[in-house]
């Protein structure tokens, strides 16, 4: 009898799967449907398009040819707006309905929206998380040539677009209600490391301050901030960068089981359902460095939680070993490379820390001298390596 597999989503998490699927069973009939009118492309590519250094092309990461070499039916524009669990079907949004025999969840998420005031569809207010929101963002400085842009938040997204922005000759600033920048990925000597890089590229930073209003002209343009303090910024353009929640309507709908704002799975990548499972920006794992159950909205991650869910899909049951994320950027000059705890946690732990004119690293180890976290910036990025060998092997750094 021939398998149906059916994957809701085409980023790093969903072009896995198909691939393992179609690996396992030459047979087997699988369906992919993305929400998004564009073809598969590499969302960590999207700064680079904006800031001039890889064009369209670059970003896609699949041809239509792709799908049709593996008989994969491809629906794009294509939104699957239920599961029925009990017949085993999903329903898209003119109503056709598919059967499944094994359903993954690969949907990602969405960005998250400022909680500020502000008119409705003012303009030259842009989120920036998809390829649709790179091409309206660079559209908007094409044609409107904005002298001041705001760019919302200091995460790893901000600082790219900020870094991005540089080249369309704008002034840019970027403002952080946190008291630093990177709260998730850096520490406090790191983050001033990297807030002197931005200074030396001329770029602004507000730490401390939200945005509590973002004020539109006679035109509905946007024209500047009002921060929390009452003190505001002229601006004719602000891009959100805030952050991601993953994409649960499906999954709450369908009953399945939801905790921390992600879908739950087990060793082997299934939800609550053991014929629909998860991977991705939406999917529950475990962290394998603090046995944490996270979410991640690292690729890498997506792209291996992919793979084994695909296999496992198939029949192919295979244990996932979890997470060891490690966050990767390179701004304003200078790489970046971060991951686990980047400050002592134990009675016991040690830190290393060396410094230069044009880098910065440290390493927290455990009592053993194995590695439970690392920053590494600029010129000492190298150290990365073993960093990282000694994290991901659970041997003694050497």
């Amino acid at each position: 009898m021939q398998k149906t597999s059916i994957i809701i989503g085409t980023s790093a998490a969903g072009i896995a799967a198909v691939q393992k699927v179609r690996q396992a069973d030459a047979q087997a009939r699988i369906i992919c449907f993305s929400e998004e009118a564009e073809l598969p492309y590499n969302k960590c590519f999207l700064a680079d398009f904006l800031g001039e250094q890889k064009d369209l092309s670059a970003v896609y990461t699949k041809s239509a040819d792709f799908f049709e070499s593996l008989s994969i039916e491809l629906h794009l524009a294509t939104k699957i707006v239920a599961i029925n669990r009990a017949e085993k079907t999903v329903t898209s949004c003119d109503g056709t309905s598919y059967n499944y025999t094994a359903l993954l969840l690969a949907v990602g998420a969405a960005s998250r929206h400022p909680t500020c005031s502000y008119q409705k569809d003012v303009r030259g207010f842009f989120p920036f998380y998809t390829l649709h929101d790179a091409l309206a963002v660079q559209e908007w400085i094409k044609k409107e040539k904005p002298k001041n842009i705001l760019v919302m938040g200091a995460g790893l997204t901000g600082l790219e677009v900020a870094d991005a922005l540089r080249v369309h000759g704008a002034a840019i600033t970027v403002v952080e209600q946190q008291s630093r920048l990177l709260m998730r990925h850096s520490d406090q000597e790191g983050a001033g490391f990297i807030s002197t890089a931005m200074e030396n590229c001329s770029v602004d930073l507000t730490l401390g301050l939200g945005i509590k209003e973002i004020v539109s002209d006679s035109k509905n343009h946007v024209s500047e901030v009002i921060f929390s303090d009452g003190t505001s910024k002229k601006c004719e353009m602000v891009i959100g960068a805030l952050g991601s929640s993953a994409r649960l309507e499906l999954a709450e709908s369908a009953g399945l089981a939801i905790e921390q704002g992600a879908v739950v799975t087990n060793e082997f990548l299934q939800t609550s359902d053991p014929a629909i499972f998860a991977a991705g920006d939406v999917a529950l794992v475990k962290n394998r460095i603090t046995g944490e159950r996270v979410r991640t909205a690292l690729w890498p991650d997506a792209v291996a939680q992919g793979m084994y869910a695909g296999s496992s899909m198939s029949g192919q049951m295979r244990l996932y070993p979890g997470i060891v994320p490690v966050a990767t950027s390179f701004f304003f000059g200078v790489s970046f490379h971060s991951a686990g705890f980047l400050e002592p946690q134990k009675s016991g732990w040690s830190e290393k820390i060396e410094r230069t004119s044009s880098g910065y690293a440290k390493v927290i180890l455990d009592e053993a001298g194995i590695v439970k976290g690392f920053i590494c910036l600029g010129e000492l990025v190298s150290y990365m390596v073993s960093y990282k060998r000694s994290l991901v092997t659970g041997m003694p750094l050497v």
